[in-house]
């Protein structure tokens, strides 16, 4: 197993698991985002409850990049995959949406509409939730050296 999947790739697959079943739980109890609304009829969804557990993730996905030999940077990496795989999902999407209204008349893509929503998912998905992730791995990297440093 190479070093980069035993330090970054599996510890940042984990927290990726970790951090969309706490959203699969959150959703069957029926906890919904909150909405923000905006200009022009849109609006950002805000999973205020997800967001309030996803340092839990973070922390347990630079811990267990730590025990697996990885850096501190490592484990920032590992911590924050969730958002970069949130965020290349919604690349992908408007690169595929992209390609369909190209190609296929009429596809029904109105992209006025369409990239404003994405670039606010992108905002509420990818980069905010990243915050909350890199705060847990914060917490997690600052609580090993405090532990290193009283023994």
């Amino acid at each position: 197993m190479t070093g980069f999947t035993r330090k970054i790739a599996l510890p940042g697959l984990l927290t990726f698991a970790l951090a969309m079943v706490i959203a699969r739980a959150l959703d069957l109890a029926h906890v919904h985002p909150q909405s923000i609304f905006l200009a022009n009829g849109l609006f950002l969804p805000v999973p205020i409850a997800w967001l309030c557990l996803l340092p839990f993730c973070g922390a347990a996905g630079a811990l267990v990049s730590h025990r697996s030999g990885g850096s501190p940077l490592h484990g920032i990496t590992a911590s924050l995959f969730p958002s970069a795989i949130m965020g290349t999902v919604l690349l992908l999407i408007l690169v595929a949406g992209f390609a369909i209204s190209r190609f296929t008349p009429d596809s029904g893509w109105n992209w006025g509409l369409v990239v404003p929503a994405l670039a606010l998912w992108m905002l509420s998905c990818a980069v905010i939730s990243a915050m909350f992730l890199a705060l847990g791995a914060g917490v997690a990297e600052r609580a090993k050296r405090t532990r290193a440093s009283a023994n």
